[in-house]
């Protein structure tokens, strides 16, 4: 794996050097973003190979369900609701998600430090 930072589109910047969780599917890493209304922050980025999504209809099912629910919930401002910004895919077809950064936690815990 390369490490190093990499950009992706305009607004977001990933470091390759940090990454925050995978599974089969994806992997998550920290990274940048260029939020028009916050300035430069600091963003949890989902990326997706788009050989996995070859490889998987399922899974190109999946991504295409996430992408709409995400694009759904991104009006809504919550502290239950872990803020979405912007889905990017790049030239090869590989999608990046951009998420809001949940600093020293993951979701779960996150979730539930929210309902105290």
């Amino acid at each position: 794996m390369k490490v190093g930072k990499v950009r992706v589109g305009d607004k977001i910047e990933i470091d390759m050097g940090t990454r925050l969780g995978s599974n089969p599917y994806c992997n998550i890493y920290k990274g940048t973003y260029e939020s028009e209304i916050d300035g430069t922050i600091h963003v949890a980025i989902k990326h997706i190979s788009a050989c996995k999504l070859r490889a998987d209809k399922w899974q190109a099912k999946a991504l295409a369900n996430e992408i709409k629910h995400q694009r759904n919930l991104q009006p809504l401002r919550s502290p239950h609701i872990v803020k979405f910004y912007e889905h990017v895919t790049n030239a090869n077809g590989d999608h990046y998600l951009v998420y809001e950064f949940c600093d020293n936690t993951d979701l779960a815990n996150y979730t539930e430090m929210c309902e105290e």
